[in-house]
């Protein structure tokens, strides 16, 4: 927990949630198969592959994309028009993709996920060396 300094009253405390780690495509085959698929672990990754290549392409022909509840993709363009009838400029504005949550993986997570008060640490930096520079040469201290 960290004390709240978005809210006007004292004694205000955030949690932040710690992920135990992350898991990539493997780690989602692998969890399929682990619930019992009967589709062998290639192609369930042929399977992936595909729909990724798929939402890349749908995405670049300009909808909204909806993942079964899972996440909702969608394109969003980011930078300053100088007016209505400014355009693109690449200079000025990038394209870039955004997501959401979808209701099925929101409901799974609010309902299922367990929760555990884990103490926190205050992110700080760390030192790991220090540099003397004299005379233009460096040494390490």
């Amino acid at each position: 927990m960290f004390e709240n300094n978005l809210t006007p009253a004292p004694g205000d405390f955030a949690a932040v949630v710690q992920p135990t780690g992350s898991a990539d495509t493997d780690a989602v085959v692998a969890r399929m198969l682990e619930r019992g698929s009967t589709t062998t672990r290639a192609d369930v990754a042929a399977v992936l592959e595909d729909m990724f290549g798929a939402v890349e392409s749908l995405l670049l022909d300009g909808p909204r994309v909806t993942l079964g509840g899972l996440v909702d993709l969608f394109v969003r363009i980011g930078g300053t028009f100088n007016g209505p009838g400014d355009s693109f400029d690449p200079s000025r504005h990038r394209l870039d993709v955004a997501a959401n949550p979808g209701a099925r993986i929101r409901e799974a997570v609010r309902t299922g996920a367990q929760v555990t008060k884990a103490e926190a640490t205050k992110p700080a930096p760390t030192w790991s060396s220090t540099r003397t520079w004299a005379a233009a040469k460096p040494t390490t201290a």
